[in-house]
């Protein structure tokens, strides 16, 4: 009986303490702006911009999504708030600062992801050539980060402002001197530069295991730009292969390798490589009308295809052109261009313009902008551009290369053998954002006229060609 007794006791006292637990379980929070609310099964919370009561269970789940996002530091809160509710205890100032945790994590991850995807899309608009896109991109999304120098020094790199590119790589240096990308950003400014100790900082950023994919490429690009321009082809064939392999979008590679081959006779795969440049630009970029790198490999892809699709029959077609040719300037070994014939056209041979002070800032900028000046001058009706082809087939018949032509004495000296009035080459100086170009008009081996003109920028050539060729005049 007594025991009986004291059972129904206890039973009575565990309700009555299971009651004043359960009133313990309610719980309203109310500060302006704010409101946080806890009772039984039922999580309520609300913000000037967020309202939600969900269940407990609920609270669980979106813990675990949210875990997936953020595995290291989420999970573990998702633990700890499963504790909290198994125990069904009042732990409301912890659960408080649960809920901020989760949204400072939150916040902190869509950050990282913001700045990530928005690095990512910088470095796609730099390998295309839409520089002017990827610097309104930097200004109005990044903070002054060290990815934002990065970016930056990278930007006026390729526009030629080597002053600034200077101050933003010592804004990196002075952040974080060891960081990963600096050997690649000295190797850059070195190269602009025109120093020899570029290859030393890209074998020393290659050699970094955690160097971004797209850096390496960089590296690779570079290694083949010095290989180039110390004429060693086959080596910088390797290189730009390395380049593509790692980053088959990078456009610069595609066209440094296209005028490696042309250096090689190799005409069909320089062609391949300017087209596959242009899929490429055309692939990224909604207008292309300002992009450099797409006028670049659209000139060069024009005027050399007339060449690279030139083989068999049509080839000992020109062959046979030239054997004439030279048989009629044999005995004259230079022709009179002061003979007053003004029905003559006078045949007018077009050099590569060469490159003086810092190196070109988009590979095939110098073959562009030669083009562009060889076409202005042959509008004029008195002039007739002797065919690339016929240059073609003569140097086949001296079993040289093509791009030896380019050498002046033995442009001037092909006038004992071809019908070459006037020979037209030239420099492009560039210094800073400036850039100068020189023109000069061969006659008779002797130089007949000189005209110059400076540029601030590599924007709008076609108006800068005009005013560089209007003084160009034949018969003066």
């Amino acid at each position: 009986m007594n025991t009986e007794t004291t059972n129904e006791s206890s039973k009575l006292k565990q309700g009555t303490e299971n009651e004043s637990t359960k009133k313990s379980e309610k719980f309203n929070l109310n500060i302006p702006g704010f409101s946080l609310k806890y009772e039984e099964e039922l999580v309520g919370l609300e913000l000037p911009f967020f309202s939600c009561e969900i269940g407990v269970h609920r609270v669980i789940a979106a813990s675990k999504t949210i875990s997936r996002l953020s595995k290291n530091i989420v999970l573990k809160i998702h633990t700890i708030f499963e504790s909290i509710f198994k125990l069904k205890r009042n732990l409301l100032p912890v659960m408080v600062c649960l809920v901020f945790l989760i949204m400072i994590a939150s916040g902190l991850w869509l950050t990282q992801t913001k700045k990530t995807d928005n690095l990512i899309k910088l470095i796609q608009l730099l390998r295309v050539g839409q520089i002017t896109d990827a610097e309104k991109v930097l200004k109005n999304t990044m903070f002054k980060s060290i990815s934002y120098h990065q970016i930056m020094a990278r930007i006026y790199l390729k526009t030629g402002n080597i002053e600034e590119a200077e101050k933003e790589i010592a804004q990196i240096q002075k952040k974080q001197s060891d960081f990963y990308d600096m050997n690649v950003l000295k190797g850059h400014l070195s190269l602009a530069k025109g120093l020899s100790d570029s290859k030393v900082h890209y074998n020393q950023a290659l050699q970094n295991k955690n160097l971004d994919k797209w850096c390496q490429a960089e590296c690779h690009f570079g290694l083949a730009h010095i290989e180039l321009l110390q004429n060693n082809f086959v080596k910088a064939i390797a290189k730009f292969d390395q380049a593509i392999a790692i980053d088959s979008f990078y456009v610069l590679s595609h066209t440094g390798k296209g005028l490696t081959l042309e250096k090689q006779n190799n005409f069909q795969q320089a062609t391949k490589e300017y087209n596959e440049a242009l899929k490429i630009i055309k692939g990224k970029c909604a207008n292309c009308s300002d992009n450099i790198l797409f006028k670049v490999n659209k000139i060069l892809y024009e005027s050399r295809k007339q060449i690279a699709e030139c083989t068999g029959e049509c080839m000992i077609q020109k062959q046979i052109e030239i054997e004439a040719l030279i048989q009629k300037s044999r005995g004259k070994s230079e022709l009179n261009m002061n003979e007053k014939n003004s029905n003559e056209l006078k045949n007018v041979l077009f050099l590569e313009f060469g490159s003086e002070g810092q190196v070109e800032t988009n590979l095939g900028e110098n073959a562009y902008v030669s083009e562009l000046i060889a076409q202005k001058i042959s509008e004029n009706p008195k002039i007739k551009r002797f065919e690339p082809l016929l240059i073609s087939a003569f140097m086949l018949r001296l079993q040289q290369s093509y791009y030896q032509v380019n050498s002046l004495d033995f442009a001037l000296n092909m006038g004992k053998f071809l019908p070459i009035h006037l020979v037209v080459t030239g420099t492009i100086t560039r210094k800073g954002k400036q850039r100068y170009i020189t023109m000069k008009i061969y006659e008779n081996k002797q130089l007949k006229d000189e005209l110059s003109h400076k540029f601030e920028s590599t924007d709008k050539n076609d108006e800068q060609v005009k005013q560089l060729t209007k003084g160009f005049v034949i018969g003066s």
